[in-house]
């Protein structure tokens, strides 16, 4: 799939819930409004919306909370 897509439909998720993207590098949990719900609610809207599911490792990066890192994971699973 296309990154531009995948890059496109999760900065207009972020969006909606008037999160501000500086960059695809930065942690948007850390630097913004999001919370944990929101978080939560992030991984479902990409597991339907790409459908695939994140496997547990997914997880454990530091920067998976990075719209960079989430098109990777995005990409190498569809």
């Amino acid at each position: 799939m296309n990154k531009k897509i995948i890059r496109n439909k999760i900065i207009n998720w972020l969006k909606k819930k008037k999160v501000i993207i500086k960059n695809i590098d930065t942690n948007f949990v850390y630097s913004s409004s999001i919370d944990s719900m929101d978080a939560v609610n992030l991984i479902i809207f990409i597991e339907n919306e790409f459908s695939f599911k994140f496997k547990k490792k997914d997880f454990l990066k530091d920067d998976f909370y990075t719209i960079k890192r989430l098109i990777e994971i995005v990409n190498k699973n569809v």
